[in-house]
């Protein structure tokens, strides 16, 4: 069953709105060879107010950017979330470790 399929059945499972399925973030290009962006990640809502999440600029995922190669890309990240919310630490382990089992410890 492809992936497509799977999602929609999900939606349908969980009484998602089929707009929340098809979410497309903001698409940010770079202008003259320069792509300055700010980043503000802060709890979010989303799916019709069924789910809150860190989330970018408002939005559920951060934007798509879009540079070519030899292009300047400066990212700004402001952090809104409270204290405690840093990585989770299995988490960061299993990434720096990918023969580590972070799950079946």
């Amino acid at each position: 069953m492809s992936f497509t399929k799977r999602l929609a059945l999900l939606a349908i499972f969980f009484n998602v709105p089929s707009a929340a399925t098809n979410y497309q973030p903001e698409s940010l290009s770079s202008e003259n060879k320069v792509l300055n962006v700010t980043l503000t990640i802060d709890l979010v809502t989303s799916l019709n107010g069924t789910r809150v999440a860190p989330g970018y600029n408002g939005g559920p995922i951060g934007p798509t950017l879009r540079v070519k190669p030899g292009d300047l890309l400066t990212v700004t990240l402001v952090n809104n979330l409270g204290p405690g919310s840093d990585l989770d630490t299995e988490l960061y382990e299993y990434i720096q470790d990918s023969s580590a089992d972070a799950v079946n410890r």
